[in-house]
């Protein structure tokens, strides 16, 4: 490998970071909430999930 190679990015995993990012707000503001615990506590409440889904899975 060329000594000046290593010193570019690879911009795939800073590419992908910003999609997961942007993925994750377009469904946060959907859900009209801030954050995952948000999202998660909304899911409970509405019925969409069970705490005993989420418990199980940890």
């Amino acid at each position: 490998m060329h000594p000046v190679l290593h010193l570019v990015e690879d911009p795939a995993p800073r590419a992908v970071e910003t999609t997961v990012k942007r993925n994750l707000s377009n469904v946060y503001g959907k859900l009209d909430v801030n954050s995952r615990g948000e999202a998660v506590s909304k899911a409970v409440s509405e019925g969409w999930v069970s705490s005993w889904d989420i418990a199980k899975d940890e």
